[in-house]
């Protein structure tokens, strides 16, 4: 899975947009920001789901800890409580 997400990123930071002087664009670096944000999110919920010594983090307590961190943003927590 790293190695997929390691892929998923190059691909998304060389295609996005820059302007003249190689930098990204305002756009681009809040999609590339968000981006990150979700795959690392992703990341963590799927270690959560496989390794038992991580299912803490799939509770409240750890959905409500990851938001504490800046891992989940409340809203996003709100659609896991949605789901259970």
């Amino acid at each position: 899975i790293q190695g997929s997400m390691s892929d998923i990123q190059m691909v998304m930071s060389a295609r996005a947009s820059r302007k003249w002087d190689g930098a990204y664009t305002s756009d681009a670096e809040r999609f590339l920001s968000d981006m990150s944000h979700k795959l690392r999110a992703y990341h963590i919920l799927f270690w959560a789901s496989q390794a038992r010594r991580y299912r803490i983090l799939l509770t409240d307590r750890g959905l409500s800890r990851m938001v504490a961190k800046g891992v989940l943003t409340n809203k996003e927590k709100e659609a896991f409580d949605l789901q259970r």
